[in-house]
């Protein structure tokens, strides 16, 4: 405070430096860190290599995903065409049946117009009283022609066997093309399953290599390693600048002859505020004032000791020349 005022000045210009960046110090110290050290660590050992890795990774996450899809969508197509091949064998079953049918419809009807001719044959007789029958029903209800009659039926009969056998020549030979179908979807999905176990190892080695779940995870690590990296080498910056400013104030401090001048590292507001400074000076006349009634207590202490030995050694003067070199050497010795 007795220095001119640009010798002033200038310890106050290095004590606001020194209190600012001691603020960024602190400020950096009580932040919320961004990862761990050993998530720090984790990802410096392998600083070259991650921006390759987390392309490795979701190129290989993109193609499982894209091998998963087609695995859905041969799954589906399968199902479809199975289900497909069951509808045709049954069609199938179903014309072949028909066509039974009808079939034993014109060798009925052929019969009974033999029986006209054969009737001795008992399993005849009953086909030709069964068409009778019908013949009798249509020729009486309708007044159809009998004979007229049996060739429509006949016709119509042959008509739908026809129709019936294409449409079941149709339905085997779509059965066999579904056939095929279903066997080179089998096909195809073995292959793509074998892909599918290919891309699954290769992304178990890479989680394991970069010690993570999913490229997301590592490229969350890799941003904040990079904002948390920047902000330690700030942090490495400002503390060289605050060690620079700190020696700065210290020679400062030593040209202008100050004791103690390390102290006043600490205590860096007492130069910028007023307030402080009052308050560190009140402290230490307080602290002086406390030492000075110690001294003296202490010197009045070695004093009431000096007269109780010397009244001692007068009162036993056989071991008065042993006292009075005990204390002579005791005072020698700086302890009084």
């Amino acid at each position: 405070e007795a220095l001119p005022d640009p010798d002033q000045e200038a310890i106050r210009a290095a004590a606001e430096k020194i209190a600012v960046y001691e603020q960024q110090q602190s400020e950096y110290l009580e932040r919320k860190s961004r990862m761990t050290d050993s998530e720090f660590q984790k990802v410096e050992r392998i600083e070259t290599e991650v921006e390759e890795g987390i392309e490795k990774i979701t190129s290989a996450e993109e193609y499982q995903e894209k091998i998963r899809q087609d695995l859905n969508r041969l799954a589906g197509e399968r199902h479809a065409y199975q289900y497909r091949r069951h509808e045709l064998e049954r069609t199938a079953a179903n014309m072949r049946g028909m066509m039974i049918i009808c079939v034993g419809t014109i060798r009925t009807i052929i019969h009974t117009r033999k029986m006209t001719f054969l009737p001795g044959k008992s399993s005849r007789a009953k086909a030709f009283v069964t068409c009778m029958i019908l013949l009798f029903l249509l020729r009486v209800l309708l007044e159809m022609n009998i004979q007229i009659g049996c060739l429509l039926a006949v016709a119509a009969t042959v008509i739908a066997v026809f129709f019936i056998y294409m449409k079941y020549t149709e339905s085997v030979r779509e059965l066999h093309r579904v056939e095929k179908t279903v066997n080179r979807l089998i096909l195809l999905q073995n292959r793509v399953k074998i892909r599918y176990v290919n891309n699954t190892n290769l992304l178990d080695y890479l989680y394991i290599k970069y010690q993570v779940a999913s490229a997301g995870e590592l490229m969350t690590l890799w941003n904040n390693y990079q904002e948390e990296k920047e902000e330690r080498q700030k942090f490495r910056e400002l503390h060289a600048d605050l060690d620079y400013c700190q020696k700065e104030l210290l020679k400062l401090l030593r040209r202008y002859h100050v004791q103690d001048p390390d102290i006043w590292l600490h205590q860096t507001q007492a130069l910028l505020a007023h307030g402080e400074m009052v308050e560190i000076r009140h402290g230490l006349i307080i602290r002086r004032q406390k030492l000075r009634k110690q001294m003296e207590y202490n010197e009045n202490l070695a004093e009431s000791a000096k007269t109780e030995i010397k009244s001692l050694a007068e009162e036993f003067p056989i071991y008065r020349d042993e006292i009075l070199d005990m204390v002579e050497q005791y005072e020698k010795s700086g302890n009084v």
